[in-house]
């Protein structure tokens, strides 16, 4: 959707939808103004060739006296069932005609038949001190029982929001409302059923924690545990989407602007074990503007579509391969050092340990490292993990990974209790930027450094969860394409272990 095509300036708000013919249905809001209070209109576009094309725009839905928001729709058989708030005058709003209200209406056919007149579901003032109460945006779900799920948020006068789910037992008929999630402060969510039938929401943390947050149903949507950060998922107060894929492996992707606070640099995030951690994750577009509201639908055997705003009011649709989602470019327990070699200036000694990775001595004043060649795409994530001898506490030792490629260069590592990296404020010096606990800097420590778009997000996970724990530029500084692994000493010998590396 760009206004540049469209006969609206501003297209925002996506939704997407595969129905039962294959066919992809993206909704959007086109809007008159940028006003989440103007005139705005739901409309449609149509793929029949898995979004390589699409059919012009029609209009789903048109109030001229208000507006029509947040698309939530759900496929059953060939039915669309669409969710919508409505902000309006005239004879389809509820008791209060300046407050979002849900409603309800449907289309056959693959979403080709003429849609329902709307039907109101639920009306803001069903319960004193609701302020508004509102649907998605992004699509709903067929549970595997039958079940017509939709997630949901109220506004309260007072300010406070809470999440539910509005579900429906008899093919879109009658709807009813779930129990509150037990946790304010949320705004915009969506759901997905899990293999084992628990119903896991993801939702908006309005509050600016900076993270999404999440909870879980085990009676289809009724009620919910209380919801709980996501420590890997960052995000600024804006909408994500999530959904899980077809296939035994069960897998969850989540789709949202990677930053604790600008709404930029859309990624997609994939978790392995029912959302209870996302660790790979993968670029869809880089930049400021560049990440905002998005949908997902899983489109042709391995292939997802990402729906998502783009600068401009402009909605696009990126099509990304399961294959490329899961690509990894490098990854190493050092069990056996195949493709590595040593570095020949610099004096120490390196030794595959079966049992805990790769073992590096320095001597005093020395350094000892390994290196091999480096391939990845422009944007990848690094992660790396290792084990530090408590006498590096003093600040006599340094363990790190150093990635040169080409425009790009990444130096990250642990000086005792110190995080240090070469930064654009660090002139190519070592500079502190983050410091451990002592009780953390006792165990394991890992790290992930997410690098794309001139940008380096660090992460640490010691004895807890991932914890963002600084930012900085790129320094532009060419080098040779290749990957190393090292130890620094100080006045006294130091050996350290790297239990893993993963490039991806």
């Amino acid at each position: 959707f760009s206004p540049e095509a469209g006969p609206y300036p501003h297209y925002w708000i996506p939704a997407l939808a595969v129905v039962a013919n294959g066919d992809l249905l993206a909704f959007a809001e086109a809007r008159q103004t940028l006003s989440d209070l103007g005139d705005i209109d739901l409309v449609m576009r149509r793929s029949s060739d898995h979004g390589i094309t699409w059919q012009d725009e029609n209009v789903v839905l048109d109030d001229p006296d208000g507006n029509i928001s947040n698309p939530v729709p759900i496929v059953e058989g060939d039915t669309v069932h669409l969710l919508f708030c409505r902000g309006a005058s005239g004879e389809f709003v509820g008791r209060k005609p300046d407050r979002k209200s849900v409603w309800h209406m449907k289309s056959g056919d693959h979403g080709r038949g003429a849609w329902t007149r709307p039907v109101l579901l639920f009306d803001q003032s069903a319960v004193e001190g609701i302020d508004h109460i509102a649907v998605g945006p992004g699509h709903g779900l067929r549970l595997t029982d039958g079940r017509l799920l939709a997630p949901a948020y109220l506004l309260m006068v007072n300010g406070d929001r809470y999440n539910f789910a509005i579900f429906s037992d008899d093919s879109g008929a009658t709807w009813r409302r779930g129990e509150l999630v037990p946790g304010r402060g949320v705004n915009e969510c969506l759901m997905a059923e899990l293999a084992d039938g628990t119903i896991l929401i993801n939702s908006r943390d309005q509050l600016g924690g900076g993270r999404r947050l999440s909870a879980r149903s085990g009676d289809g949507g009724r009620t919910f545990t209380a919801f709980q950060p996501e420590p890997e998922l960052l995000s600024p107060v804006c909408q994500g989407s999530i959904l899980r894929l077809a296939g035994p492996e069960g897998l969850l992707v989540y789709a949202g602007p990677h930053h604790r606070r600008e709404r930029r640099d859309l990624r997609l995030f994939v978790s392995a074990d029912g959302g209870r951690s996302w660790g790979h994750s993968k670029l869809i577009q880089a930049g400021p503007l560049l990440g905002a509201y998005s949908d997902l639908a899983e489109n042709a055997p391995g292939e997802l579509v990402v729906l998502h705003e783009r600068e401009g009011s402009e909605i696009w649709a990126a099509r990304v391969g399961r294959d490329w989602l899961a690509q990894v470019w490098l990854e190493d327990d050092f069990a056996r050092l195949d493709g590595w070699t040593t570095q020949e200036d610099r004096p120490g000694a390196a030794e595959a340990d079966r049992e805990r990775g790769l073992r590096l001595t320095a001597p005093a004043g020395g350094r000892a490292g390994m290196r091999r060649p480096f391939e990845a795409g422009p944007a990848y994530t690094i992660e790396f993990s290792g084990r530090w001898p408590e006498a590096s506490s003093d600040g006599s030792g340094l363990m790190g990974v150093d990635v040169a490629d080409g425009a790009r260069r990444l130096q990250l590592a642990r000086r005792g209790l110190d995080i240090v990296a070469v930064t654009d404020r660090s002139a190519g010096n070592w500079e502190r930027i983050h410091r451990l606990s002592p009780e953390d800097a006792s165990g394991e420590t890992a790290f992930r450094a997410v690098a794309n778009d001139g940008i380096v997000q660090l992460f640490v996970r010691s004895s807890g969860d991932w914890a963002w724990v600084a930012s900085w530029h790129l320094p532009d500084r060419p080098g040779e394409k290749e990957l190393a692994v090292f130890c620094e000493a100080g006045t006294l010998g130091f050996t350290g272990t790297l239990g893993r590396l993963r490039v991806y």
